[in-house]
């Protein structure tokens, strides 16, 4: 189920509190960069924009949300150069209302959250005139032109990406001909497929964020004791996605409950 205080948490101190116990230092990391892009500096922009993207994907998988992880990552990108100048930070502070500012968007996506009410409180600003100005262009500028686009395969390449498919492979991984994954890759893939292909995506996206950069690939194509003697590509090949998201998910939090 994720863990729920994400979602359910009504007190936005005590919704601060576990999300600076969790995520302090990517959040002392979003406040630095957003102080240096305030000071001028085009890459700290871009470093803010990834790192907030990279904490929206983590509190999306930690909420158990990952259903709609793909849309809701773009969607909760698009807000970060105006989370700064939030009602959030001027009542909780930089870091904390950044990270509140973060979960209150992603609670907008999903109709069981609890809405948090925002505060009435006059913002107070956390730099000269200058350097919020300056934060707010670069912001903008690196959303729209370089982080953005960045981040904006399909989902299907997405698949192809994280298990280093080839074409012939892809094909076989949805029991189609190669002609037919070659047209998916322009025109999108059909309705009837894209509960599969969600499903695959959730698979590799769990994986590539647990396991050591570029094993994937190679994990997926192993044969597992497990399975029965077979790879997870084969049983997805075999339309098992579904038992195998799940049960990808449960050892992973096994694994952090026994840690």
């Amino acid at each position: 189920m994720g863990d729920q205080w994400i979602l359910a948490e009504r007190e936005a101190a005590h919704l601060a509190d576990r999300l600076e116990d969790d995520f302090g230092s990517e959040l002392k990391e979003l406040e630095s960069a957003l102080h240096a892009a305030g000071r001028g500096s085009p890459g700290e922009a871009r470093r803010f924009l990834r790192i907030w993207s990279e904490l929206a994907v983590r509190l999306i998988e930690r909420s158990g949300v990952t259903e709609f992880e793909t849309y809701a990552r773009q969607v909760l990108l698009e807000s970060a150069p105006t989370a700064p100048f939030s009602p959030w930070v001027a009542d909780l502070g930089l870091r904390r209302g950044l990270a509140v500012r973060l979960v209150v968007d992603l609670r907008a996506l999903v109709s069981r959250a609890e809405a948090l009410r925002p505060p009435r409180v006059e913002w107070s600003p956390w730099a000269k005139p200058a350097e919020l100005q300056t934060a707010l262009r670069l912001l903008r500028n690196a959303l729209v032109h370089e982080v953005a686009p960045s981040l904006e395969s399909s989902p299907l390449e997405r698949v192809v990406d994280l298990f280093g498919l080839d074409r012939t492979e892809l094909a076989r991984l949805f029991g189609v001909s190669r002609q037919a994954v070659g047209q998916w890759l322009t025109r999108g893939v059909p309705a009837e497929r894209s509960a599969k292909l969600t499903a695959v995506l959730s698979i590799g996206e769990l994986l590539n964020r647990k396991l050591r950069p570029g094993v994937l690939p190679g994990v997926a194509r192993r044969p597992a004791e497990a399975y029965g003697g077979k790879s997870m590509l084969e049983l997805i090949t075999a339309d098992r996605h579904d038992w195998l998201l799940d049960d990808v998910r449960a050892s992973f939090d096994w694994a952090a409950s026994a840690a």
